[in-house]
């Protein structure tokens, strides 16, 4: 996979953010509108995030879908990638990852963050 970008992105960075937090639902609503409004998005989840990217997680009643969302922005064209140091720390494979979900390396990771137009930490 490489690096380079192929045109300026969005880059949503989202580190050690926990499921159903404020933080979290603000980044989701603000990728939403990024994709909506035709921006080329590009999503990173690092440290404790990459468990967002998880199959299958169990909601708490009343609690919004983030897999729902990021189902919903990867398939309107936005990026999500997960650093896959993080993903080997907390135990998870590949094979847990929702669809379209990517894993990559720090140095990749790096470049975009570079590259990016603009760039969000949440």
């Amino acid at each position: 996979m490489s690096a380079a970008l192929d045109r300026e992105q969005v880059i949503i960075v989202l580190k050690n953010v926990s499921n159903g937090s404020d933080r979290l639902l603000n980044a989701l609503r603000f990728c939403q509108m990024q994709v909506g409004e035709g921006e080329d998005v590009l999503i990173v989840l690092d440290g404790d995030s990459v468990f967002l990217g998880h199959k299958g997680r169990r909601l708490q009643r009343g609690a919004v879908s983030v897999e729902g969302i990021f189902v919903d922005i990867i398939s309107k064209g936005a990026r999500v990638v997960m650093h896959q140091e993080s993903i080997k720390a907390r135990g998870l494979t590949s094979d847990e990852l929702l669809d379209g979900v990517e894993m990559t390396g720090v140095l990749a990771i790096k470049e975009w963050i570079e590259q990016g137009r603009q760039v969000l930490m949440f």
